[in-house]
């Protein structure tokens, strides 16, 4: 163990005596670090959103579409891009330019056929043979997913609540405190149990 200490500190002894050799060893790792960090885009991408933009065109005035432009705005892949003087052709020439990626139109009965209870369908304009395009569509499908079934969720629990009769009660007179169990709507007939024992 002595050997290593002395042969390390033998090493240092003649680095420190090289000038050129010590500088070498010391700016070498710092430069390679500024060289690769620049490179790779480590020091100047901090203030930019690395989100998809997609171009984002709301027909329907609904709650449901207002819901569903609330959830891709929260997506933490795309960013909507969205301006209500545009049109269709408006998003094409975005696309072809490549200031989106992708771009989502909410027709006007998106949310009375999602109420209904019927396919709602939304416009997708983008490159599905594109990575992107691919990932942009599938985080829209997810999203339209999530509130659809939200909304058939909440259909299936009106109904429920709509079809349940109200239970009513009987509560014990008022003499009987202490004890707060219903009284029986309808009285039982006592049972009597025999047990037969064979000898």
């Amino acid at each position: 163990m002595i050997r290593i200490f002395d042969i390390a500190l033998k090493d240092l002894l003649q680095l420190s005596r090289d000038f050129k050799t010590f500088m070498f060893l010391l700016i070498m790792p710092i430069v390679f670090t500024l060289l690769f960090g620049y490179a790779f885009g480590g020091f100047g991408g901090a203030g930019g959103d690395a989100r998809l933009p997609v171009g984002f065109l709301e027909h329907d005035q609904s709650r449901l579409s207002k819901s569903l432009r609330e959830i891709l705005k929260e997506s933490k892949v795309i960013r909507l891009d969205e301006d209500d003087s545009r049109a269709m052709i408006d998003l094409e020439n975005l696309i072809a330019d490549n200031k989106v990626a992708a771009a989502v139109i909410v027709p006007s009965d998106y949310g009375k056929s999602t109420l209904d209870g019927k396919p709602a369908k939304l416009i997708f304009i983008g490159d599905t043979a594109s990575p992107a395009g691919t990932t942009i569509q599938s985080e829209i499908i997810s999203a339209a997913s999530r509130l659809d079934s939200a909304v058939r969720t909440a259909l299936i629990m009106e109904e429920v609540a709509k079809s349940r009769t109200p239970l009513t009660m009987r509560l014990r007179p008022h003499s009987m405190l202490g004890t707060s169990h219903p009284l029986p709507l309808k009285k039982q007939p006592a049972r009597s149990f025999a047990k037969t024992v064979d000898k």
